[in-house]
């Protein structure tokens, strides 16, 4: 089995195409092989590559090696940084303002139903909105859940190393803003003196 994202935009990253990656054989004649064998007769191979069922392939050639060898994760790795990663961003940066355009036209579809006097179809379109809003409910959920985790993480992270001022991002896509210090309040004054007025 091959590497699958199941994160939070997974149906978002594999609504068109499945991605799924491994450490491809390089062939002496330059095609591509996913299959192992311990089987003496099975051909040789020249190299492992990383690769994806929709048919992206790394650039990167590593020397042949064996089945999760380091040869083999280095592959892999390839296949994760190169490929599934800037999906992910791709998938994580069209989610949510897709979702917010398919919500306006569903609802814009409904007040149209209903004055049209088909409140059957009206209903279709409002289940339909009512599923894509808790499978967002669910996304919103796991990415909670994902930067408590990391944040829990860094955390313990920064402890051990002696900092408490690093907190992560779940995502790269996702810039920490740059933190400003407040300026120091001006010192007070003092009162104006009490006399007669000018």
């Amino acid at each position: 089995m091959g590497i699958l994202y199941a994160g939070p935009y997974a149906h978002d990253l594999n609504a068109d195409t499945v991605h799924e990656g491994y450490a491809a054989r390089l062939m002496p004649d330059g095609t591509l092989s996913s299959g192992w064998s311990t089987d003496p007769d099975w051909p040789p191979h020249v190299g492992l590559v990383g690769a994806c069922s929709c048919g992206w392939r790394a650039e990167r050639v590593h020397s042949p090696g064996d089945l999760d060898g380091p040869e083999y994760q280095a592959a892999e790795s390839d296949f994760e940084a190169e490929h599934l990663g800037p999906l992910v961003d791709a998938a994580a940066a069209r989610s949510w303002p897709d979702w917010a355009a398919r919500t306006i036209s569903w609802a814009n579809e409904t007040a149209i139903h209903i004055a049209a006097g088909r409140p059957h179809d009206a209903r279709y379109v409002l289940d339909l909105l009512r599923d894509d809003l808790n499978h967002r409910i669910n996304i919103a959920d796991e990415l909670a859940e994902e930067r408590d985790w990391l944040g829990t993480v860094t955390d313990q992270t920064a402890n051990l190393l002696g900092r408490h001022d690093s907190y992560g991002r779940p995502f790269r896509h996702v810039t920490n803003p740059t933190q400003v210090a407040a300026p120091a309040p001006p010192p007070p004054r003092d009162p104006p003196p009490r006399g007669r007025g000018r």
